[in-house]
């Protein structure tokens, strides 16, 4: 299992610059280890999947808005709790909901 493949660098980069403005509000609440000393990453992939936000530590991925990770088949939330992750994905909430609900599931 690869992650953060270096093959997916530049698309990585590329949804860290082109951001929405609810994933740079959630950023801004989870970088430098503010919520109880955790490590978030930004753009993080894990196989072919590439999600919001992840922390190694508590094995928690966040997705944010955006049809593509709201598929009937559910195939990427499959794949990734088959590799013991913990998916949040909500949509049509603020990002203070996010933020709460980020905080809540650690």
């Amino acid at each position: 299992m690869d992650y953060n493949a270096p093959k997916m660098k530049l698309l990585r980069k590329n949804l860290r610059n082109n951001g929405t403005s609810a994933e740079a509000t959630l950023w801004n609440a989870l970088k430098c280890r503010q919520i109880d000393g955790f490590k978030w990453r930004r753009q993080y992939s894990v196989g072919s999947y590439i999600l919001d936000f992840y922390c190694v530590e508590a094995r928690l991925g966040i997705e944010l808005d955006g049809s593509p990770h709201f598929t009937p088949d559910g195939m990427e939330k499959d794949f990734l709790r088959r590799l013991g992750a913990f998916l949040l994905q909500k949509r049509n909430l603020t990002t203070r909901n996010y933020v709460f609900l980020a905080i809540y599931f650690l």
